[in-house]
């Protein structure tokens, strides 16, 4: 039996506040302490779900591996009662909808803050670059995936669901060619049921995608037994990829 491999201490130091400009706003985000930029093997870009901001997402810093450069991003619209989100969505009797101009934009602003992002923390671009989100931000995490694969080395989704819009515009995108995907979701999830775990696995496998996907216990939250998964996948599929162009200008 294979023994996963335990978190890293937490550090005490306070956590890192940068900002960047992009896309015409002044983005924030947080860095995990600990990783000098000039000595990372990869970088890990983190998207939280709505109504959370840059600090969201920390508790699986302690899981990742130390060569990897941590960044979590504030989403860039504000909501009412507190947090962020990165396009609306609009509650319906019939469910859900999501309008598809608001998650092109949406996209589209991610790939110009993710295009800024090296300059403004000073990370070799070259690296590879991991482009993870729980919820909402691993919506629009695995949208980019799907239609712009050539922009990231890995995909980290985290009690998630697919974008209709993101299967429509896969279906005239390059294939990602065996780069590597981790799904997450806790088992009984209601917000997001596990089902919709399994659709985006068939497709990110459909479109080139190489996937491992952990359904368990848990809700609408990160399941604990993901992330020590997590952090052997990331020192197996990621780390040993070395320097190479997966961003886009």
């Amino acid at each position: 039996m294979t023994k996963e491999p335990a978190p890293l201490p937490s550090s005490k130091e306070p956590m890192p506040l940068l900002s960047c400009d992009a896309a015409g706003l002044r983005w924030s985000l947080a860095r995990r302490p600990g990783t000098p930029p000039d000595r990372a093997r990869a970088w890990m870009v983190l998207l939280h779900g709505a109504g959370g901001d840059e600090r969201s997402l920390a508790a699986w810093w302690p899981w990742l591996p130390p060569e990897v450069l941590v960044l979590n991003l504030r989403a860039p619209r504000p909501m009412p009662r507190g947090g962020w989100f990165w396009y609306p969505v609009h509650f319906r009797r019939r469910g859900t909808h999501v309008s598809h101009p608001e998650v092109d934009g949406a996209l589209e602003q991610l790939r110009e803050v993710l295009a800024a992002l090296p300059g403004a923390v000073g990370v070799d671009p070259a690296l590879p670059l991991v482009l993870g989100g729980f919820s909402q931000g691993g919506a629009l995490a695995c949208a980019l995936g799907l239609i712009d694969a050539p922009r990231v080395a890995g995909l980290v989704l985290v009690g998630t669901r697919l974008l209709s819009r993101a299967q429509q515009r896969a279906a005239h995108a390059s294939p990602a060619e065996g780069r590597p995907a981790f799904i997450a979701h806790g088992a009984s999830d209601t917000t997001i049921p596990p089902a919709q775990a399994l659709r985006m696995a068939r497709l990110l496998g459909e479109r080139g995608w190489h996937t491992e996907l952990v359904l368990a216990p848990g809700g609408h939250e990160t399941p604990e037994p993901a992330l020590p998964r997590l952090r052997r996948w990331i020192g197996e599929q990621m780390l040993p990829l070395g320097p190479f162009a997966c961003l886009k200008s």
